[in-house]
């Protein structure tokens, strides 16, 4: 099998190795339908600011709405196209009143353009309104906006101040959401979306949002971390097979890298695993490689440990996805590899 001619010369001399070790994998058959799915192009889709006023145009008949149960809504083509024509442009939005009732003259984007499997893995998470979360690997940020959305979805319900309503209803934990990245220009990037979406006011050292700069494979996690988090999103850094078949400048493959990847991988749920609420806490691993040894090996090891598997339960990572529209991006091109994980026993402390 021949790989595009578009590949970078740099990029070549490792193909060879990447179909020798897939086709090993999956059997020669299932590895051509994967490389196949690897080389066609990512479906895109647009997540929904909530927080601009709707655009007053026309959406093309070709883009469809979706709106998940958690109140994200997206935007996505019907007409079998990967959406990179059909999906418009983003553009600036005054806030909307809902959020807003006095009125504002701050201004955010519209909508986030990105790969359609890049959305399930925050949707799997699926936190509430009142939670701590934490997006452990967050650049360059359309999860987290995700994961804000999802968040802070009632804030327009309490926007009212001194409503009877408001002074009727119990008093709510407040939301939190820590988006982090080790790498400074990843990071600087990092913030720059989520002013640019939630508004400056949103994004700061206090919170409601926080940007925090720990490098989570160091077995001391931050103290200026929560102590627990009701929800951990983990979208490690991986091999990303589709980016090397697609023949990026600079991209290399090998056997040796996924080993060291998946040790990475291994650093980063452990002090997820720290980090997660003692009971009830839930876990989502994901990555955008194919390779077993970064995705199942990696959670089959966690749960083998003697102290970080304990309590822990494997959940279905389909579960927050059965919506119809999200068929195309669950089976289609780019499947997510993505683990919920459950707390359900003991807390980290008190493992053996």
């Amino acid at each position: 099998m021949d790989f595009r001619e578009d590949v970078h010369d740099e990029v070549r001399p490792s193909l060879g190795s990447l179909q020798s070790y897939f086709a090993k994998c999956y059997g020669t058959s299932r590895w051509r339908t994967l490389r196949a799915a690897l080389e066609a192009p990512a479906q895109k889709v647009a997540w929904l600011n909530l927080r601009a006023e709707p655009p007053k145009a026309s959406l093309p008949s070709t883009v469809k709405l979706i709106v998940h149960k958690s109140g994200s809504a997206f935007l996505m083509c019907s007409n079998g196209s990967d959406g990179s024509a059909e999906l418009p442009a983003p553009s600036p939005c005054q806030l909307c009143s809902d959020f807003y009732p006095g009125g504002s003259t701050q201004k955010v984007t519209s909508h986030y353009l990105l790969d359609g499997a890049s959305i399930l893995p925050a949707l799997a998470l699926d936190p509430l309104p009142g939670e701590q979360v934490l997006d452990m690997c967050a650049a360059p940020g359309g999860k987290s906006l995700i994961l804000a959305g999802q968040l802070f979805r009632q804030d327009a319900a309490h926007a009212t101040p001194n409503s009877a309503s408001q002074a009727a209803a119990p008093p709510r934990r407040t939301s939190l959401l820590v988006s982090n990245d080790k790498t400074a220009a990843r990071r600087g990037r990092l913030k720059r979306v989520l002013q640019e979406y939630l508004g400056p006011s949103m994004v700061s050292d206090h919170g409601p949002v926080i940007v925090s700069s720990v490098d989570a494979t160091e077995s001391r996690v931050s103290p200026t971390w929560p102590m627990h988090f009701d929800k951990i999103l983990v979208d490690a850094p991986c091999s990303s097979e589709r980016h090397i078949i697609h023949g990026a400048p600079g991209a290399s493959w090998s056997a040796s890298r996924l080993k060291r990847d998946a040790q990475v991988q291994q650093l980063l749920l452990r002090s997820a695993v720290r980090r997660l609420k003692p009971a009830g806490g839930k876990l989502v691993y994901s990555t955008c490689s194919i390779a077993p040894i970064e995705n199942d090996g990696v959670i089959a090891k966690l749960l083998a440990h003697e102290r970080y598997g304990i309590g822990l339960t494997v959940q279905d990572p389909l579960a927050e996805l059965r919506h119809p529209s999200f068929r195309p991006l669950v089976l289609g091109a780019q499947p997510p590899r993505c683990e919920p994980l459950a707390r359900v026993g003991p807390s980290f402390a008190e493992a053996p």
